[in-house]
């Protein structure tokens, strides 16, 4: 091998390797990282412990308004408050679920 074909293919492997590093997407954070990342930015996340409570309300709510606008008993009004009031409190948790995955895969990929 001449010394200039030695120096092409020296330059060749060079460059390929300064190409192969350069598109090497930025180190992503670690998985613990994120995790904390997401949870502080989150303010405190979603606690299932809630739906009880929500439901609670809901029930109250739905006791006074059905019987007082509705003309529906006080417990038909309040079994719909109290799934209304539970309804949204699962729905909350999924919302917060979805959101804390999608925060958590943006902050993986970097």
């Amino acid at each position: 091998m001449s010394h200039h074909s030695f120096k092409t293919m020296t330059i060749a492997l060079i460059s390929a390797a300064s190409l192969a590093v350069a598109t090497v997407p930025v180190s992503a954070h670690s998985a613990a990282y994120c995790r904390e990342h997401v949870r502080a930015t989150s303010g405190g996340g979603f606690d299932p412990v809630w739906i009880l409570p929500l439901a609670a309300v809901g029930a109250g709510a739905g006791a006074l308004v059905g019987a007082a606008v509705a003309g529906v008993s006080v417990v038909t009004g309040a079994a719909v408050g109290a799934g209304a009031g539970a309804g949204t409190g699962v729905l909350k948790g999924a919302t917060h679920d979805r959101d804390y995955a999608e925060a958590y895969e943006e902050c993986r990929a970097g």
